[in-house]
């Protein structure tokens, strides 16, 4: 599915188009996408789109992006794979706001790499295994916005 990244000019708005939607905050534009993929493939969409899986580096962070994704579970944009138990987002930072669920991250069967956002009434954070397919949401610097296509499959 071939999806035209559109720059959206409000201070705040939402629109969908096909499988994604887009919401703009004052610095940056957030795209939640539909289309289950693995991290990989989802953190590659985010950067044809000139982003990142978005990072949830506050409480206001998580609530947005609780309220754009509903109650499907959703990657966010951390993980681990560079030294087991040390967290970071995809843009090098450590993680200094958290929202694990209680438990979390357990590292389950040596195979949990990759950081979602629960979808269930507690909307918290679990650590899963990366290959899994899950929706996501890209956030992307206003500054980096270009309007080529992009390729989800």
């Amino acid at each position: 599915m071939a999806v035209h990244h559109i720059l959206v000019l409000f201070a705040l708005s939402k629109l969908d188009v096909e499988g994604m939607s887009f919401q703009q905050t004052v610095n940056r534009e957030l795209v939640y996408t539909a289309v289950p993929l693995n991290f990989r493939r989802a953190s590659k969409v985010c950067e044809q789109l000139g982003g990142i899986i978005a990072p949830l580096k506050t409480r206001m962070d998580d609530m947005l992006i609780s309220a754009i994704r509903g109650k499907n579970d959703i990657w966010i944009g951390g993980t681990d794979r560079e030294i087991e138990g040390e967290f970071r987002w995809l843009d090098g930072d450590l993680l200094n706001y958290t929202n694990w669920r209680q438990g979390e991250p357990n590292n389950a069967k040596g195979d949990e790499d990759c950081m979602i956002s629960e979808g269930n009434r507690r909307k918290q954070w679990d650590d899963r295994p990366c290959h899994i397919r899950l929706p996501f949401v890209c956030a992307i610097d206003v500054d980096s916005v270009d309007s080529s296509p992009v390729e989800t499959r």
